[in-house]
C-alpha cells in the first residue's frame, strides 16, 4: 500500500519539524516547504493527499495560497488543513466562509494532528 502524502507549508522550522516527527513514524510521506512562492511547484511535483497550511507566511499570505490551490484544478479537491497560531475570530470566520477542511490552532497535540490528517486522508 502506498503511503499517504502530506505537504506541510510552514515557515517556522520548529513547527514543521514537529509535524514531521508526528507524521513520519505513522508512515506518511512528508514534504516541507517554507517558501510559499514555491509551494504550488512542490505540490505539482509531489501531488499530496493532504496539505497542512500555515496562515502567517512571508511573501504571501496563507489565505492567498489557499485560494491559489483551490483555483488550480489539480488541487481544487485536495483537503487543506489550516494550521496556525492565529486564534482570531476573523481567521476562523474566513476559514468557514472558504469551506476549509480543518482548522488547527497552534500549539496542537500529537493526537489532534494525527486524527485530523487521518480523517482528511480517508475522504
Amino acid at each position: 500500500m502506498l503511503n499517504k502524502k502530506v505537504l506541510i507549508i510552514e515557515d517556522e522550522i520548529d513547527i514543521s519539524e514537529l509535524e514531521e516527527m508526528i507524521l513520519k513514524p505513522e508512515n506518511f510521506d512528508v514534504r516541507v516547504v517554507s517558501d510559499p512562492l514555491l509551494a504550488v511547484k512542490v505540490a505539482s511535483d509531489f501531488l499530496p493527499d493532504v496539505i497542512l497550511l500555515d496562515l502567517n507566511l512571508p511573501k504571501l499570505s496563507g489565505w492567498e495560497l489557499y485560494d491559489m490551490f483551490r483555483s488550480d484544478v489539480r488541487f481544487s479537491s485536495t483537503p487543506i488543513a489550516i494550521v496556525t497560531a492565529s486564534d482570531e475570530g476573523i481567521d476562523k470566520m474566513i476559514g468557514m466562509m472558504k469551506n476549509t477542511d480543518a482548522y488547527i490552532t497552534k500549539p496542537f497535540g500529537r493526537r489532534q494532528l494525527l486524527d485530523t490528517v487521518n480523517k482528511l486522508c480517508s475522504r
